[in-house]
């Protein structure tokens, strides 16, 4: 027995990719899907059969391929953290509509069943919510933060992001490998990256939003100004806040501007009652008004939830 399996493991290492696509057309062969295990060094453990693995209504696992890499995620405590997050309040009729999915998605974990509609309703919910939120930002006015309730704002982003990844599993659930053919999530995620990131730009120094040259960005009484002149932390603070502002490749870039469009080298004069040259002067030249202090702490808050 043991020599008849090794003979025929050596036959089929001889098949081509053609062979074994022949194989399966004429079902010479059936397909079967399986988990990998690896261990820490990468090295393949054991291939186990996908029936094995769905014991529990939700998948334990959301499992990514990277070239020959396989990253698993547990997803379960994500899903749990989800459903029991309550008393949302939302802008207008958002709130019901966020309802309905975490009540479809709750459905679908107790009883394994309605996959169809959680994503039908998380794709609807989407729909609404990126419109809203497309809305609120286009409105959105960096001057006037007394008007804006920072806390709302990032509940409001919280929720959509939930929906967002509500309708990407589920739809990982339905069509597995075939989820990466998905326009709408990706349209909607760069969407929302587009719109925080600018609000978030404008936080820390105005610009115009379709200007690409940074040369253009004044700093006075500006976030970024704020820290690099009045806080002892300020250089380490920048460096954390500009990582996601696509105006700056790096805190260096970030001083090449300000030493390019903000230093200025004052003339020496000659002191002619001590007979001598004074030193060369150089200035940065940016105002910080300490009467807007205030803004500066709110701009920083909404900043860094973002």
């Amino acid at each position: 027995m043991h020599g008849d399996k090794n003979m025929s493991e050596k036959k089929y290492s001889l098949l081509t990719d053609s062979d074994i696509e022949k194989g399966l057309q004429d079902e010479l062969f059936q397909k079967e899907d399986i988990a990998l295990i690896r261990d820490n060094e990468g090295k393949i453990v054991r291939h186990l059969p996908i029936t094995c693995l769905e014991r529990s209504i939700i998948p334990p696992t959301l499992i990514q391929i990277n070239s020959t890499y396989i990253y698993q995620a547990d997803i379960k405590p994500v899903i749990d953290a989800i459903i029991e997050k309550k008393n949302i309040e939302l802008f207008e009729d958002l709130e019901e509509k966020y309802q309905i999915v975490i009540d479809s998605l709750t459905y679908y974990k107790d009883h394994d069943s309605h996959l169809d509609e959680l994503n039908s309703k998380s794709l609807e919910a989407s729909s609404v919510f990126g419109k809203r939120v497309e809305r609120y930002f286009k409105n959105f006015n960096t001057n006037e933060l007394d008007n804006i309730d920072l806390e709302q704002c990032i509940t409001m982003l919280d929720s959509y992001i939930n929906i967002l990844f509500i309708y990407i599993i589920s739809t990982y659930w339905l069509h597995n490998d075939k989820t990466s053919n998905d326009t709408i999530a990706k349209r909607k995620i760069e969407q929302l990256e587009k719109d925080v990131r600018y609000i978030y730009e404008q936080l820390l120094a105005k610009s115009k939003k379709d200007d690409k040259n940074i040369n253009q960005i004044p700093m006075h009484n500006s976030l970024y100004a704020n820290y690099l002149l009045e806080n002892k932390s300020g250089i380490s603070k920048i460096e954390k806040l500009i990582k996601h502002d696509s105006r700056f490749t790096s805190v260096t870039d970030f001083m090449a501007f300000i030493q390019r469009c903000f230093f200025e080298k004052a003339e020496p004069s000659y002191n002619y009652q001590n007979n001598y040259q004074e030193s060369v002067k150089y200035e940065i030249l940016i105002r910080l008004d300490r009467s807007v202090d205030n803004m500066f702490d709110k701009k920083s808050k909404f900043a860094w939830c973002l």
